[in-house]
């Protein structure tokens, strides 16, 4: 049995897998800890507590291999500035949590939106910013109880989509950025060839408010 056999759970959300012996109580602490060689868990913030301080008094606080972390902490630092939905439950905070710890963790995000929106390209959710590219996102229609994730790809995205367009006008060059949406996802015709994608952005904007929320791109 490996030195690190405790897991200890404060959350007491995660289902104990086989092979592990629950500990719920004090008294089972007592009776199984060091008893059996299965590994221990440990179910419960207060016992937790009361366990690491046993631990540490016998110089065995070495013993424990993991403290679950709670779902809503880990899924608050993912989504970063978009605000966890409120109606989300400790137990459905958990079930995305899992989801998302199945995926590479570089963008675990993009990987999840990949795989569960259907009728969409999944290249979308890794290719870089572009016009064609922005024109086939608009295009999907992502399901209300995806539409969370989308907002923390959007705000991901963000950090790698500042494009800058030089643009020759009278033999003078010059740089000119400009967020496709600026509150109310307008954008001057001149600086859009192709009025139907320009379109698609007001659908987008009246569907959803996205663009309103945050800017997308950047131009």
């Amino acid at each position: 049995m490996s030195d690190k056999h405790i897991i200890l759970d404060p959350t007491a959300l995660y289902d104990i897998p086989s092979g592990y012996i629950p500990i719920t109580t004090e008294v089972e602490w007592i009776e199984f800890f060091g008893v059996s060689n299965a590994c221990c868990w440990v179910k419960g913030e207060r016992l937790c507590e009361w366990a690491k301080t046993w631990l540490r008094v016998w110089n065995r606080s070495e013993e424990i291999a993991e403290i679950k972390q709670h779902p809503r902490s880990k899924l608050t630092q993912l989504f970063d500035n978009v605000p966890l939905p409120k109606d989300w439950s400790d137990e459905r905070l958990l079930i995305v949590a899992t989801k998302l710890d199945a995926y590479p963790q570089d963008n675990p995000i993009a990987h999840f939106l990949a795989d569960n929106i259907p009728d969409s390209n999944r290249q979308i959710w890794f290719a870089e910013p572009s016009i064609s590219h922005l024109a086939a996102w608009l295009a999907i229609i992502v399901p209300l109880e995806y539409q969370p994730f989308e907002r923390v790809w959007q705000q991901q995205f963000r950090d790698f989509q500042r494009i800058k367009y030089t643009i020759n006008k009278n033999d003078n060059h010059y740089e000119r950025e400009r967020a496709v949406a600026d509150g109310n996802c307008s954008l001057p015709p001149k600086y859009m060839q192709d009025k139907c994608l320009y379109s698609k952005i007001q659908e987008r904007s009246e569907q959803n408010g996205y663009c309103r929320e945050k800017p997308l791109f950047n131009f």
